[in-house]
Order: structure tokens, then sequence, then C-alpha cells
């Protein structure tokens, strides 16, 4: 488990690369494996983020619905929500914990909702359980959300901040 003395660090456009092919998730692993997945947000690419999930993947948004299930089932929500939808995204994330197969982090992310330009703030939670070619099998996450409307005062505070930021 990385301790509390992170340093946080802002990723370029183009960061290092994606968790390698292959062998055990570990905690550098899965810090680029998040780091992928927030540069894939920023960058609105579906398409990037379902190569980071494993052919038959499992994704599961919230805990009340049933989950997305594969790559195109991925790319799809990715379609219709950060490529479509959102504008102005920023993403922060800390690992919490790897075990084996399993990586838990906090995250937070801020965008600007398209057409409508409220201002969204997700504080978040995931878990994330990996095949043996580093790719993404099982996904779960559980967030809070907080909008504010164009021009609208925040109605809350920031979270506590992250350790590692993910920009473009």
């Amino acid at each position: 488990m990385l301790g509390p003395d992170l340093e946080e660090r802002a990723m370029t456009k183009h960061p290092a690369p994606a968790p390698e092919s292959a062998g055990p998730i570990d905690e550098n692993r899965f810090a680029a494996w998040l780091e992928a997945y927030g540069r894939t947000w920023i960058e609105g690419d579906a398409d990037g983020a379902a190569r980071l999930f494993a052919a038959d993947a499992l994704y599961h948004e919230t805990p009340f619905d049933e989950p997305l299930r594969g790559r195109d089932g991925i790319r799809r929500y990715w379609q219709e929500g950060a490529e479509q939808a959102q504008r102005d995204v920023r993403f922060h994330f800390r690992v919490e914990a790897v075990t084996g197969g399993l990586g838990l982090a906090s995250w937070w992310a801020r965008f600007e909702r398209v057409p409508g330009g409220e201002q969204v703030e997700l504080d978040g939670f995931l878990a994330a359980e990996f095949d043996e070619h580093g790719l993404c099998r099982n996904f779960r996450e559980w967030w809070h959300r907080c909008e504010t409307p164009p021009g609208g005062e925040r109605a809350r505070r920031d979270p506590a901040p992250p350790p590692r930021s993910v920009q473009a």
C-alpha cells in the first residue's frame, strides 16, 4: 500500500505508458492504469478507455444498476458520457491498496456538462480487479456528485487534496 507521503504528480497529455502486458498488478502498475484511465477521461477517448478493460469485463457504474458488459458496452458508456457530454475534465486519484489482482483507489473529478454548462464535481472510490495481462476484468465504483448551475456558487467545500493529479 502506498503511504500518506505520496507526492502530488501532475501528468502531461501523454505520460508514462499503461501497465505492462503481463504479470501481477502492483502499486506502480495500478497507478499507471489509473493515470491512463484519467487521461482517457480528460481526452474524451472512449476507445482508449475500452482498451483498459478485458474483452469480457464487467463495469459497475453504480451498485444498483446492471453492469456494463465487455469493451463495446464500456465504449458506448464513455462515448455518451466523457466523449460527448463533458468538457474541461480534471481527474485526481490516490491509490489506497493493492493486493493480489485487486486495486483500490479514491478519486475526484470535475467537469462541465455539455450542453447545459453545469459544473459537476465527483468524489468517488473504486475497486478494480485485473487479469494476468494487466487489463481490468471487474470494475466497481461508488461516487457522490455535486452540481452547480452555470454561473452559480458552489454549495460545498473541496475534498481533501489528492496526491496524484492527471492533467491534459
